[in-house]
């Protein structure tokens, strides 16, 4: 028993020792650059301004995409028509994501080519903002993906006509040699 005791004791002053109080030493601040308030207060004022546009453009462009996602049939043509002419005359990154996001419909609009091209002009624009270059290096991994799938599906229904059309054919020697094959039953029978 007293083993066990003293075995316990050295336990906790082991135990006590390896949990000491951690002090931090004193921190070492920066030393402060004079610079101006007239210079840092505009520029802290711009970034905080331009974050907030940022995220206000981003709003509105969801905010038009949702309205222009509820359009169907003719009107849909007709707002696909007014962002393909306003793209054309002025190419900015608002009017292609809308192209591509919400007015694309099952590519009824621009097809997976030009969405795809669309998308890489906003990707080279440096007024995108981070989030949507995001997505819009996501969409385009998707449409590679489409396009390579589609491209297999043709070919795959390209081989799929051909098998067909040796099958018809395969299927009117097999009827040929059974007209001949009973034409000559009867002549055998007779």
């Amino acid at each position: 028993m007293k083993k066990h005791l003293t075995l316990c004791l050295y336990l906790l002053l082991i135990n006590l020792q390896a949990c000491q109080a951690y002090l931090p030493e004193e921190k070492v601040l920066p030393m402060p650059v004079e610079t101006p308030l007239a210079v840092t207060k505009p520029v802290a004022q711009v970034i905080d301004y331009l974050i907030t546009v940022e995220q206000v453009q981003i709003y509105n462009l969801l905010e038009q995409g949702r309205r222009y996602a509820g359009l169907e049939g003719p009107q849909l043509k007709i707002a696909c028509q007014q962002l393909k002419e306003e793209y054309r005359i002025q190419a900015d990154w608002q009017s292609a994501w809308l192209l591509v996001y919400a007015v694309n419909h099952n590519f009824s609009c621009i097809n997976i080519n030009r969405t795809i091209e669309l998308l890489q002009v906003l990707e080279a624009d440096p007024d995108t903002s981070a989030s949507l270059l995001w997505m819009n290096n996501n969409q385009i991994n998707v449409l590679n993906r489409i396009r390579k799938l589609q491209t297999e599906r043709t070919y795959l229904s390209n081989k799929l006509k051909k098998a067909q059309t040796a099958l018809k054919q395969e299927n009117s020697k097999i009827e040929e040699l059974k007209a001949i094959e009973t034409d000559m039953n009867k002549k055998l029978d007779e």
